[in-house]
């Protein structure tokens, strides 16, 4: 199992493999994290926090605004 590390200090062209390189956004681990993958929050609690804001944000747009249906 690979683990994908998520930092309120990563950057999106990171590859989210080393803690050295995490990743940033939710939408970024979502395309990491295509089969057997474990996420590493390294900031704790705030990492969570900002994330939860992030997809909560994302379920509120109206489809057709770069969403689709879930399958």
């Amino acid at each position: 199992m690979n683990t994908i590390y998520v930092s309120n200090h990563g950057d999106d062209k990171n590859d989210g493999l080393t803690p050295e390189t995490p990743v940033h956004s939710w939408r970024r681990l979502m395309t990491l994290c295509k089969g057997n993958h474990a996420m590493h929050l390294m900031e704790g609690d705030f990492t969570l926090l900002r994330l939860k804001a992030e997809i909560d944000e994302f379920t509120a747009r109206p489809l057709g605004k770069g969403r689709s249906s879930p399958s």
